[in-house]
């Protein structure tokens, strides 16, 4: 049986004699276990020091745990523990408090050195975690009525971080940077299946981008900035370009197809002002073939070597005066003009220098002009 002077350790005021409190804490040491009372359940504790009230109900504990760490333990008017300051198993500190229901509500505490905050409600613990991690940062957690951690804030070793996961604890969004790339700051949302499908950021070499993604990751569209000007591009499941518009420093606009390797088979380019042309490659060669406009109006078709030089063009003006040249590397050529009005000539060239004209006029008269042995020889034929 305990002591009458621990049974009665009760007092109207807040504060007892200092006294008279150690004096409790020795006789309450040195008593036998109590009566079994009808009671709820008590913690399992052994070498306790406890205060009770006028009806011998335990409102206060100070003992040792089946761990052996030292726990102080408050009990409400029902016996129920509400509140508890010891050390864990782990022997670390740490603060709990206790809802009607038994559960813990409130837990602060220590963690390998790193403090603790836990939250929980409802039967299912819901509820809000706070950490600060000693080697990577601050940490705030969300959970749902499962008890499944569902949304994250984090400073990770100085980048912030915002991560929201499904039912099934996959990551579904992404909001922040990397520890490896600080600059790059971005939002990311991924599928069921794992994939990246849409992301918005900026990094430090484009100001904005936007990525999108189809299928099972078998194409993905990027539009972003480069330089300051826009760019859109179209990459495959090999991470190959194979379309791009642009808009280049020179104010051009551009769109590129490209072969599966990665070479511009088409590119249509369009100046400032006026018109554009259109470039065909086989693969081999800068530019085969182009197609275009002028900006004087002009309509163009040529082809170009690998070396880069216009070896056959074909042009109309506004004018309708039409225009054929072809040209070898050695500077030979040939050019052919109609004037629109009955004009028709052509013009022989062997190494910059005219060798040979011959065409005929509005009136119908042939002519004919060799240049050749630096004689001219004049043949005319109506």
């Amino acid at each position: 049986m305990r002591t009458e002077a621990s049974s009665e350790l009760t007092h109207s005021s807040r504060w007892c004699h200092p006294v008279t409190f150690a004096l409790a804490l020795f006789l309450g040491c040195a008593a036998g276990q109590g009566t079994n009372e009808s009671k709820p359940e008590e913690p399992r504790i052994h070498n306790s020091v406890e205060l009770r009230d006028s009806q011998g109900r335990i409102r206060l504990s100070i003992c040792l745990d089946q761990d052996e760490c030292p726990q102080i333990m408050l009990f409400d008017p029902a016996g129920h523990p509400r509140s508890r300051i010891g050390l864990s198993s782990e022997f670390e500190p740490v603060i709990r408090m206790t809802g009607s229901n038994g559960e813990d509500a409130v837990s602060l505490g220590l963690r390998e050195d790193s403090p603790q905050l836990r939250l929980e409600c409802g039967e299912g613990r819901s509820g809000i975690r706070i950490q600060a991690e000693a080697t990577r940062g601050p940490e705030l957690t969300l959970s749902d009525g499962d008890g499944l951690e569902r949304a994250r804030l984090a400073i990770d070793r100085g980048a912030p971080q915002l991560s929201m996961l499904d039912p099934g604890l996959k990551p579904r969004l992404y909001l922040g940077t990397e520890v490896s790339t600080p600059d790059n700051y971005g939002l990311r949302v991924t599928s069921d299946d794992g994939l990246s499908r849409a992301e918005v950021g900026t990094t430090k070499n484009s100001p904005a981008f936007i990525l999108v993604s189809g299928g099972a990751g078998e194409w993905s569209a990027l539009a972003m900035s480069r330089g300051g000007h826009p760019l859109l591009s179209f990459v495959d499941s090999t991470d190959i370009e194979r379309i791009r518009v642009s808009l280049t420093p020179q104010q051009e606009s551009e769109v590129a197809l490209c072969s599966a390797e990665g070479q511009i088979s088409v590119l249509a380019r369009c100046p400032k002002s006026g018109f554009g042309l259109v470039n065909l490659s086989d693969g081999d060669s800068p530019t085969a073939v182009f197609l275009g406009k002028g900006s004087s109006g002009d309509v163009l078709a040529g082809i170009v070597d690998a070396a880069g030089c216009r070896r056959a063009s074909l042009s109309l003006t506004p004018e309708d005066r039409a225009y054929a040249s072809v040209q070898d590397s050695t500077a030979s050529s040939a050019f052919l003009t109609n004037d629109g009005k009955g004009l028709c000539k052509l013009e022989l060239n062997r190494k910059g220098k005219t060798r040979l004209l011959a065409g005929f006029d509005k009136t119908d008269t042939a002519s004919f002009m060799s240049l050749d042995s630096e004689e001219i020889e004049t043949w005319r034929s109506k």
